[in-house]
């Protein structure tokens, strides 16, 4: 059986860590992708040892991963706190993963697998890129508890966390720049026409413009699908049409009913649709084949 390097990031646990191969460095995967050698390890289990794993924990984990190389394995200790709980669920919704503890400072992973991955810097950076890919991941419950002082969540984690959904917001901020000035420029372009045929005719001009920026953008950048342009494209039109639509129709019915301006009423309503459009684009449109 191949051998399991387990990397700790500082030398406190090398002695209790005796029967294991353990390497010490801060960045566990930049350093075991860095080995020449790497291919003669199945994988490698990394340790946070400031969380306070046992070496039970350890033992665990290292037998997950001789027993099923083929899946990624996460150590999870029982914590119902709500620092974590939010966490996992604001990693739910940017990621479309439901884990325990995205935070986990004890991981696994194969060879094979770290191998196929883009980013090996950060633990969380490894794991969204492995949850991007659809690798299989398990999550083992330890008998060590996580102590409160331990359930917080870093800025550098809050802002791995949310890289994504960051370039998504800066994607529709300057899709909706084109939108909304196209949009005010055809109220008034269309001013002498019906309030429903001017807002339908400006929200269609405006929204296809912006929608082709958008598209490259979401793509390419925000969640990097390098499949062929036809089902994403053809997914992602489908939504723009839907949502034009509906935003048309919203902020007809609002501007009937309170008689408000068209422009801030199609802010409130593209909010709306900002959120869901999110969840929409990165579940059923760009999510990556395996």
């Amino acid at each position: 059986m191949k051998r399991v390097l387990v990397v700790v990031d500082d030398d406190s646990m090398l002695e209790d860590l005796a029967e294991f191969e353990v390497a010490v460095s801060a960045d566990g995967f930049a350093y075991f992708m860095s080995l020449e050698n790497r291919q003669e390890y199945l994988g490698v289990v990394t340790v946070d040892v400031a969380k306070q794993y046992t070496v039970s924990d350890v033992k665990v984990m290292v037998e997950a991963l001789q027993a099923d190389p083929s899946k990624i394995y996460l150590g999870y200790q029982p914590d119902q706190s709500i620092g974590r709980r939010t966490f996992s669920m604001t990693f739910w919704f940017i990621h479309s993963r439901r884990i325990h503890d995205a935070r986990s400072g004890l991981l696994a992973f194969p060879t094979e697998i770290l191998e196929g991955l883009q980013r090996h810097d950060y633990a969380l950076h490894v794991l969204i890129s492995a949850v991007r890919n659809k690798s299989e991941i398990e999550e083992i419950h330890l008998e060590s508890r996580l102590g409160a002082s331990r359930s917080r969540s870093t800025w550098r984690d809050l802002i791995v966390l949310f890289q994504t959904f960051f370039k998504y917001l800066m994607s529709s901020f300057s899709s909706f720049l084109v939108d909304i000035g196209l949009f005010q420029l055809m109220i008034f372009l269309f001013g002498h026409l019906d309030s429903d045929l001017r807002i339908l005719l400006a929200t269609v001009v405006s929204r296809v413009v912006s929608s082709v920026v958008n598209y490259s953008i979401n793509k390419y950048l925000v969640f990097q699908n390098q499949d062929s342009h036809r089902m994403p494209a053809l997914k992602y039109f489908g939504l723009v049409l839907a949502e034009m639509l509906t935003s048309a129709f919203l902020v007809a019915v609002l501007y009937r009913l309170t008689g408000f301006p068209e422009t801030p009423i199609k802010l409130l309503v593209d909010l709306v649709l900002f959120f869901t459009g999110y969840i929409i684009e990165k579940v059923f449109i760009f999510e990556k084949n395996k």
